[in-house]
């Protein structure tokens, strides 16, 4: 059975539209950060970290949420 969205009935949420494009492997983003270096992104999407080096690798995280 189609869902609205298959059907065109409906445009997909950003969440939605986020998970299918990961699903199919299109709109992957990647940074590269280095020792000093920060990034800043909404996480209401999924996302991940990965050390893609043998080096030992220390971040600091801060997660806030606005009332």
């Amino acid at each position: 059975m189609l869902s609205e969205v298959e059907r065109g009935e409906k445009s997909p949420t950003i969440g939605i539209a986020s998970k299918i494009a990961h699903a199919l492997g299109v709109g992957a983003l990647t940074e590269t950060l280095h020792t000093g270096d920060s990034v800043f992104f909404q996480a209401d999407a999924d996302h991940g970290f990965a050390n893609r080096t043998d080096a030992p690798c220390e971040y600091l995280m801060i997660i806030s949420r606005r009332a």
